[in-house]
């Protein structure tokens, strides 16, 4: 009895190991900077700016996104976001952003006992423990909905483990899970064993576009 005890202790903790960790949704003071690359040339820059005041996690989160070809921008991408997270939950966001001309702000507040979102197509009510697309929150992984930060669109995925991979980050190889995400957000996220958001990539089956942490 006690060998099969010790074997089962001992597959939890394995496959705890590249788990994302329990009550992720916190991360410490601080910057976490990622240059976006397409197809291994430079484009932009995601950085998000963590501090607790309270027992409140606020992040301030901004993405600037520039696509040139022959010396002409063919793309722009920009966002700016806050967030306001406590006990693990998103109680508070704002966004303003322009998508290549395509302009929206956004906001949502938790209200009672739903989340009360409004956008460019007006305001809608959605379950509290809603998970938006911000990626930094290895929660994600255990969602079917994604909160959209552009328009508060409630997003259908599928997400699959796709397991244990080496990934580079500018201090070096990094271990981390990779997660596909199918449906209405494609795009592949990577997180580490202390669910730390580590790289992703979108432009699946076309140009690849990459998220590279510093």
């Amino acid at each position: 009895m006690m060998r099969s005890l010790t074997r089962a202790v001992l597959f939890l903790a394995a496959c705890a190991v590249m788990a994302p960790a329990a009550g992720a949704a916190d991360l410490k003071d601080g910057a976490y900077s990622f240059k976006v690359f397409r197809d291994g040339d430079p484009i932009g820059t995601h950085t998000l700016t963590a501090r607790h005041e309270g027992g409140d996690l606020v992040l301030d989160i901004a993405v600037a996104i520039k696509v040139k070809v022959a010396f002409i921008t063919a793309y722009r991408y920009e966002q700016t976001r806050r967030e306001v997270w406590r006990d693990g939950r998103l109680i508070a966001f704002e966004s303003d952003t322009n998508d290549d001309g395509k302009k929206a702000k956004t906001s949502g507040k938790l209200e009672g006992d739903m989340l009360v979102v409004t956008g460019p197509d007006g305001t809608q009510k959605v379950r509290p423990d809603i998970i938006p697309n911000s990626w930094w929150n290895p929660d994600l992984a255990k969602q079917t909905e994604l909160l959209s930060t552009f328009d508060g669109k409630v997003l259908k995925v599928k997400i699959e483990d796709a397991g244990e991979e080496t990934v580079e980050t500018a201090a070096g190889p990094v271990k981390a899970r990779r997660y596909v995400l199918t449906g209405e957000a494609e795009r592949e996220v990577w997180y580490d064993a202390d669910g730390r958001w580590v790289h992703m990539r979108t432009g699946r089956g076309g140009t690849p576009v990459d998220w590279v942490l510093q």
